[in-house]
C-alpha cells in the first residue's frame, strides 16, 4: 500500500514537471528551430525508398520514349516512301527516253545539233556586234574628249588676248591707288582702292558670303559667285580683302603673292572661293570688311563684319531709338 502510494506521488511530480517543461516551451521563442530547407537537406532516406523512387523515375522515363515512337509512328505513312519511289522511276525514265531517242531518229539529233550550232554562233554573232558598238562608243568619246580639250585651249589661248587693260591689272594682284594718302593698319602701309562704290548685285551676277556675321575663331570665309545669266562669263580666280576706315575702303595687302587667273563660269552656275583670313593682318574691331570678286570685266563685292562689333553696332542702334523715344 505504501508503494503505491509512492508511485502515486512519482507520477503526480513527473507531470507536474512535464507541465512546467510545456509551459516553458509555449513561452519560449522558436526562432531557434532551423528552416525548413535546412531539416530537408539534412535528412536522409532509407535505401530501399532511394531504389523505389529511381524505378518510378526510370519507369517515367520510358513511358515518355514510348509515347513519342507511338506518336511518329501515328503521324509517319508509308505512302510517302511510295511517291518518292515513283517520282524517281518517271525522272529516270525520262532520262533514258531523251538520251536513246538519237539512236532510233538520226534526223532529229542532226536537227539537235544544228540548232545548237545555228545558238551558237548567234550568240557568237551578238558578242562581236556588243564589241564593235563598244568599241564604237570609246571611240567617239576619245574624239569628244579631244575636241573639247581643243576648244579649252583654243579659249585659253584666247582669253589672254581678249583681256582689256583694266583686267590685266586685275590679274596682276590688289587694285589700289598708291598716288593717294595711305594710312597705317595692323604694321602696314594701306591705300585707298581703286574704286570706293563697288555694287553687291548685277544684273545676271551675284555674291554671297558664308555668314555676314564672322566669329574670330573661324578664319575660313566662303565667297560665292554665282552666274543667273544665260550665257557662260569670265571670273578671276582671285579675290581682294579691303577694310572701311572711316568712310574710305582701304585694301589689305596679301602676306604672300598668289598667281591669278581668268576662267570660265558656266550659266546657271555658281563657285565658290575660299579665304583664308590668316592670310591677312586684320583688326577685328573694325567696323566693315568686304571681299572684291572681278567678274566679266566688272567688280561686286560682298561686305561682312564681326560679332564683337555687329554686338556694338545693335547696341548703340537700340540706345538711339530709345532716347529718340
Amino acid at each position: 500500500m505504501k508503494k503505491q502510494d509512492e508511485e502515486t506521488v512519482g507520477n503526480k511530480d513527473r507531470d507536474r514537471l512535464l507541465a512546467r517543461v510545456l509551459e516553458e516551451c509555449l513561452d519560449e521563442d522558436l526562432s531557434f528551430v532551423p528552416p525548413e530547407r535546412e531539416i530537408a537537406r539534412s535528412h536522409t532516406f532509407s535505401e530501399s525508398f532511394e531504389e523505389k523512387m529511381d524505378q518510378l523515375l526510370n519507369d517515367g522515363e520510358e513511358a515518355v520514349r514510348k509515347e513519342k515512337e507511338r506518336e511518329i509512328r501515328r503521324h509517319f505513312s508509308p505512302r510517302y516512301g511510295q511517291m518518292a519511289a515513283t517520282v524517281l522511276i518517271f525522272l529516270v525514265a525520262g532520262f533514258l527516253v531523251w538520251n536513246v531517242k538519237d539512236l532510233f531518229h538520226p534526223e532529229i539529233a542532226s536537227e539537235s545539233v544544228k540548232t545548237e550550232t545555228a545558238m551558237d554562233t548567234s550568240t557568237y554573232d551578238d558578242a562581236v556586234l556588243e564589241e564593235s558598238a563598244a568599241e564604237d562608243i570609246e571611240e567617239a568619246m576619245a574624239t569628244a574628249d579631244s575636241a573639247d580639250a581643243g576648244t579649252q585651249k583654243e579659249a585659253a589661248d584666247a582669253a589672254p588676248g581678249s583681256l582689256t587693260a583694266e583686267e590685266e591689272e586685275w590679274e596682276k594682284g590688289e587694285v589700289n591707288d598708291p598716288s593717294q594718302e595711305g594710312i597705317s593698319y595692323c604694321g602696314n602701309m594701306i591705300y585707298p582702292a581703286v574704286q570706293q562704290e563697288v555694287p553687291e548685285l548685277l544684273e545676271t551676277l551675284t555674291t554671297l558670303v558664308n555668314c555676314p556675321v564672322q566669329d574670330e575663331d573661324n578664319t575660313m570665309i566662303v565667297l560665292a559667285i554665282g552666274n543667273t545669266g544665260e550665257e557662260a562669263v569670265r571670273y578671276l580666280d582671285g579675290y581682294d580683302l579691303e577694310v572701311r576706315v572711316g568712310s574710305t575702303w582701304y585694301v589689305i595687302p596679301h602676306k604672300q603673292y598668289r598667281q591669278r587667273e581668268w576662267k570660265m563660269l558656266e550659266a546657271k552656275m555658281a563657285v565658290n572661293l575660299e579665304i583664308d583670313l590668316t592670310d591677312y593682318d586684320i583688326d577685328y574691331g573694325a567696323q566693315e570688311y568686304r571681299l572684291i570678286a572681278y567678274v566679266d570685266g566688272q567688280q561686286i563685292s560682298a561686305e561682312f563684319t564681326f560679332e564683337d562689333v555687329f554686338a556694338q553696332k545693335m547696341e548703340e542702334q537700340e540706345a538711339s531709338e530709345a532716347s529718340g523715344q
